[in-house]
């Protein structure tokens, strides 16, 4: 991904929090009569959301995932701002018409559009032949039409995005002229379904789950975009782990509970994103920062498998947008931190529109609306699922960011042993009372999670290899290698596999133990296929 010079900063930063919902009146289903999963996810939002019938657009336009310019505007584009103008919902002046491509040029007047809602739309307008660089004309179809009535918007390249850092979460937009516009999409309604349901959960129970940042040392702008986000996340006190390595989250780390990831740069999903179980938390946000990640929304890439693992919200881009021309991930996490909706955090952190972004997910979700507190006080009346135990290890970090005693957030978190589905926080009490000298503590614990096949679930196989690494570290090198030997029948892949016999034959080295035999043989197999690969790819070199 390229970078280009930054466009001028422009901020209204709020500090207070703000949790006021959208008025569903000013909120517009768009939906495609050539496409019955088009017309089954517009039905299904309205219903989730209490959308009414009369506001759902419905345009008859080519059912492909990418237009012309000519069809961008004379089947999309136009017959929208049509329809809203004729519900009253915009007010502005066609002052002329391109003719070669149908292009419209508006004077704007106001509208009162809280979000239009494209459901299963084509998300690309094709690029002209020859153009390239910031005047490039192709485009994601979410972003061109939010820049509809932007004055400074031409075909060609991007404009400035005059919600850029606005997170007052007030109704600035409408002012600018901003069409807010977010997508439900992905390559099935049972995936945007799955999205919308965990948006709706979430705002039942709350956000739950640790937050995980994967930095690339590509370049220093995106990295530092992602030093923010964390330190705004561990200011919020979830359990926040930031991965220092120009490589991706790997089988050896943990990626439990994932209710925030953010990470860059791969062209395709690796490792825990290649398992076909892997999970994130319910209500997941989510990105990877990759050029053409939504390039293929309905196939492929990692904006469609984030969804498919669980996102309620998945930010992509259609082109190269260039780094400066994406989301900005720090001002995602400062927005959610001010208590904004998933629309909102979408336009206070992108700086131009009529360019190459597409936010999936439902605009209305509200992560934060459940507060830690109260996610607490469900706990303790006894409803509780996978993801409590999560709270429970949130409001200890907050403890000690209040300055308790450790011994005391230690005794708080072991209230909870046994009232729920409790492996991550069983870890963390291990830790907690090895850290603190209390071997005895530590090792019941620890004793209790070994006992456990709980590392068979895709997302919790590297919870499995930390506890491996921690018991080695704790004198227990021995019940570290059977642990590692159980993680090869876990069901995990051949790159997990793979993993399993480097962290094996390192221990072994490491602590002086035998290799299994069967760490052996996979070694052999993987050394041998390795070969076979390398002399395959040199064959097809000389050819």
């Amino acid at each position: 991904m390229k970078t280009f010079l930054r466009i001028a900063f422009f901020a209204v930063v709020s500090a207070s929090v703000c949790f006021a919902s959208a008025d569903r009146s000013g909120v517009f289903v768009v939906a495609n009569k050539n496409s019955a999963d088009s017309l089954a996810v517009a039905r299904y939002y309205c219903k989730a959301r209490g959308i009414a019938a009369e506001n759902v657009v419905e345009i008859s336009v080519p059912d492909v995932p990418e237009l012309s310019r000519v069809e961008y505007e004379t089947k999309l584009a136009g017959p929208i701002v049509d329809a809203l103008a004729k519900r009253g919902a915009v007010s502005a002046m066609a002052t002329g018409t391109d003719a070669q491509t149908g292009r419209r040029s508006y004077i704007f007047n106001s509208h009162n559009v809280e979000y239009l809602v494209l459901c299963a739309l084509p998300y690309k307008v094709k690029p002209s032949a020859g153009k390239k660089g910031m005047r490039f004309d192709g485009a994601s179809v979410d972003s061109e039409l939010a820049a509809t009535f932007l004055p400074q918007k031409t075909p060609d390249g991007p404009c400035r995005n005059p919600l850029y850092g606005n997170f007052s979460g007030a109704g600035a937009h409408k002012i600018y002229g901003v069409l807010r516009v977010a997508r439900l999409d992905g390559d099935s309604f049972e995936t945007v379904k799955k999205s919308i349901d965990g948006a709706l959960d979430v705002e039942k129970k709350g956000l739950r789950g640790r937050v995980y940042i994967d930095k690339s040392k590509k370049y220093k702008l995106g990295d530092d975009w992602l030093d923010s986000a964390a330190k705004t996340a561990r200011a919020m006190y979830f359990d926040t782990v930031v991965d220092e390595k120009p490589t991706l989250f790997d089988f050896t780390q943990r990626l439990d509970g994932a209710a925030v990831y953010l990470g860059w740069y791969s062209a395709s999903p690796q490792f825990y994103f290649n398992e076909r179980d892997f999970k994130l938390a319910d209500g997941a946000i989510a990105l990877h920062l990759f050029s053409f990640s939504a390039s293929d929304l309905r196939k492929k890439g990692w904006t469609l498998r984030l969804l498919q693992c669980g996102a309620a919200q998945a930010f992509g881009n259609v082109f190269e947008p260039y780094l400066s021309g994406t989301q900005n991930i720090g001002y995602i996490m400062a927005a959610y931190g001010r208590g904004l909706s998933a629309g909102e955090v979408a336009y206070a952190s992108i700086e131009v529109l009529g360019w190459q972004s597409v936010v999936v997910g439902d605009p209305l979700y509200e992560p934060f609306k459940v507060g830690l507190e109260a996610q607490l006080a469900a706990v303790d009346a006894g409803k509780v699922d996978s993801l409590s135990q999560y709270a429970v290890l949130r409001m200890m970090n907050k403890m000690l960011a209040d300055g308790a005693k450790p011994s005391d957030v230690s005794a708080f978190g072991e209230k909870y042993v046994g009232k729920m589905p409790d492996d991550a926080l069983l870890f963390r009490l291990a830790t907690d009372f090895s850290a603190a000298g209390d071997g005895g503590k530590s090792k019941k614990y620890a004793d209790i999670l070994l006992s456990r096949d709980f590392f068979k679930q895709a997302d919790m196989c590297g919870l499995g290899f930390e506890l491996a690494e921690f018991l080695a570290d704790n004198s227990r090198a021995d019940d570290a290698m059977k642990l590692y030997l159980r993680l090869l029948d876990s069901g995990i892949s051949s790159y997990g596999r793979r993993a399993v016999v480097r962290s094996a034959e390192a221990l072994a080295a490491k602590c002086g133990l035998p290799v299994p035999v069967r760490i052996e043989n996979y070694s052999k197999q993987f050394a041998k296929a390795d070969a076979d690969y390398k002399k395959r790819t040199e064959a097809k070199k000389k050819k």
